[in-house]
């Protein structure tokens, strides 16, 4: 269909060649959408919309703590290291 629209460029009688006559574009693509159909579909997809941008701002404020805990495990793990590397160095050598 797209194929005859670009070769033949007419649209005037929207009549599909080579499927013989009374075969219009509108059989094949189907009905149009009324206004009110795609106001619906629209309202419907803006609230999808802004139900995904709230869980994508929950979600990055989540990650936010999260980086923060890591960070501060990081920091007392790097505390451990230091005391138990001090304490290795200031042992006593072993007699024996």
């Amino acid at each position: 269909m797209h194929v005859s629209q670009q070769v033949f460029k007419s649209k005037s009688r929207s009549l599909i060649l080579g499927l013989g006559g009374g075969i219009k574009v509108k059989d094949i693509r189907g009905p149009y959408s009324s206004i009110s159909e795609l106001e619906v579909e629209l309202s419907a997809a803006r609230r999808k919309n802004e139900v995904l941008t709230n869980c994508s701002v929950i979600v990055e404020e989540e990650n936010e703590k999260f980086q923060s805990h890591v960070e501060s495990v990081e920091m007392e793990l790097t505390k451990v290291k230091d005391f138990v590397f001090q304490q290795l160095n200031n042992r006593p050598p072993c007699s024996s």
